[in-house]
Formats: C-alpha cells, sequence, structure tokens
C-alpha cells in the first residue's frame, strides 16, 4: 500500500467513524448507562424519557443513512450493538421488579450469541456485513414498547406481564428463525454465484436473488 492509498484508507475511516448516523449511534451507547442509574435509583420517568430520546436517534439515524447515502459497514455493525446492549439494559434492570424477564434475557442472549456466529460465518465467506431486516426492527420496537410500558407503569398486573413477556420471546424466536433463514440463502446465492455450490445442493430458488 502506498502512502497515498494508507491516507486515502486513514481519511475514508475517519468519515465513516464521524458520519451523523454513526454519531447518533454512539449517542445511544452514552445514553445506556443513563438509563440504568436512573432506573436504579427510582427515578421512572426519567428513565422512560431517555429510552425515549434512544429509539427516536435510532430512528433518525437510519433514516439520514437511507436517504443522505451515508450507510457505512462500520453502522452496520455498531447500530445492532447499541440496539441489543440497550435491549439487554432494558431487560436486566426491569428484571430487577419482574423476574420473568430473566427468562426473556435467557432467550435474547443465546439468540445473539448464535446470531453473531452466523454473522460472522457470513462476514468471513462473503466479506459484507449485512444490515438489519424488517422483522429485526420490528422485534426491537415491540421490545422496547414492553420494556418502556413496564417502566412506566410498575404496577402493571403480573398476569399482563407475563404476557408481554411471553409475546417478546416468541417474536425473538421468530426472529432467530428469520435470520438463520436469510443468511443461509445469502452464503448459499453466494456460493452459486461463484461456483462453490452443486445445483442439486442450490436448490430450485438458488439463482433467485432476495427472494
Amino acid at each position: 500500500m502506498t502512502s497515498n492509498q494508507a491516507r486515502e484508507h486513514l481519511h475514508n475511516a475517519g468519515t465513516q467513524v464521524w458520519s451523523i448516523p454513526n454519531v447518533l449511534t454512539f449517542f445511544r451507547l452514552l445514553l445506556i448507562p443513563v438509563f440504568v442509574v436512573l432506573y436504579v435509583n427510582d427515578y421512572g420517568i426519567s428513565a422512560f424519557l431517555t429510552l425515549v430520546v434512544s429509539a427516536l436517534t435510532d430512528v433518525f439515524d437510519g433514516r439520514i443513512a437511507r436517504r443522505y447515502g451515508m450507510i457505512t459497514n462500520l453502522g452496520k455493525v455498531i447500530d445492532p450493538v447499541a440496539d441489543k446492549v440497550t435491549q439487554a439494559a432494558m431487560i436486566i434492570c426491569v428484571g430487577l421488579r419482574f423476574p420473568a424477564m430473566w427468562i426473556l434475557l435467557g432467550i435474547h442472549v443465546v439468540k445473539e450469541l448464535i446470531m453473531l456466529a452466523i454473522g460472522y460465518k457470513v462476514l468471513d465467506k462473503t466479506g459484507t456485513v449485512n444490515s438489519s431486516r424488517w422483522y429485526g426492527k420490528v422485534c426491537t420496537a415491540l421490545l422496547y414498547a414492553v420494556m418502556m410500558l413496564h417502566i412506566i407503569w410498575p404496577a402493571i398486573p403480573i398476569a399482563l406481564s407475563d404476557v408481554l413477556v411471553t409475546v417478546c420471546a416468541g417474536m425473538i424466536i421468530f426472529c432467530f428463525i428469520m435470520y438463520s433463514l436469510t443468511f443461509n440463502r445469502i452464503i448459499r446465492d453466494y456460493k452459486a454465484a461463484h461456483g462453490e455450490i452443486s445445483g442439486a445442493e442450490a436448490g430450485p430458488d438458488a439463482g433467485v436473488k432476495g427472494v
């Protein structure tokens, strides 16, 4: 690599880090300890408002990235990280008062660890980082809504809480299945495009992208 190429590489990396969507994502990461401190000290309304700001930031960084062509590989990595860490923080905090949340946390952690392994396999095979899908966004929105309801309504009936936890758990499992199928298709299509897979292994839809 020449010195000019090295400087260009560093410039591009710096541009990715300080793009508006990525700065918003870093801000969202900084809100996590703020939320935790507020919640454990019984500042429920302030903790709730912190999550509202976090959720709005998540929406805006995605829209800005897509509208102004600021989608970066760094953003594809740190945005879901911010999502997952925020989700885990919410579940743990609410779990201090609602024990059923620990089951939800277990499902969430197992799903994320498996998805991390699968995502790494996709990255290693195709060299690409894949953005979140609609079902991932729905799962995130549902989890935010349920956790925020528990935060702003600490006296929520246990029966209703258990129902909501069950719905969230089902959505997380559904999301895991959908991502697994999607990542498997991405790898299969990549192999087919590069002659690394036989016609029988590819299946009847191997040549169809984005099915």
